[in-house]
């Protein structure tokens, strides 16, 4: 196995734990406020009310953001299956060459979910926020850095 195969390896694999780490984070969005916050993230959603405590629950997901969720899944997949076939390329070199393609579709579905994301911000629990804003007491937390660190991952062990 080649440097530059070992080095897409190792930035892949950062890329794919980016990924799961942001999917797991329920603090895509945080409100934080002094008497109590909303955490909204994909697969969780929590809410602090008055000092009380911390209750998680599933959220009810705009359809954009449940088709984020999917092609950062279907992302996650991708990037575990070309880190498998890395691997699997010492033995084999000619898995290399099926790793491109699919660590292609990855980066592809993460640059899809990236742009499809900010359309569901129009939900009725921000106060009529327009589509791709996010509501003035929300804030981007630094969790959602984690898909676009995910992508630049990948685009830069793509190159």
């Amino acid at each position: 196995m080649d440097k530059p195969t070992v080095i897409s390896g190792c930035l892949f694999l950062a890329a794919d734990i980016f990924a799961i780490a942001s999917v797991a984070n329920p603090d895509w969005i945080n409100t934080g406020d002094s008497s109590g916050s909303l955490n909204v993230g994909l697969v969780q959603q929590c809410q602090t009310i008055h000092g009380r405590d911390r209750t998680c629950f599933p959220p009810q997901l705009p359809g954009e953001w449940v088709t984020t969720l999917l092609f950062i899944v279907l992302g996650i997949i991708s990037l575990t299956v070309t880190c498998g076939l890395l691997v699997m390329s010492h033995w084999h070199p000619e898995a290399t060459r099926y790793a491109r393609w699919i660590a292609f579709t990855g980066m592809v579905l993460f640059c899809m979910a990236a742009l499809i994301f900010p359309i569901g911000f129009y939900v009725s629990e921000w106060d009529s926020c327009s589509p791709g804003r996010f509501a003035f007491p929300a804030d981007a937390p630094q969790s959602l850095n984690s898909p676009l660190q995910g992508v630049r991952c990948s685009k830069g062990s793509e190159m």
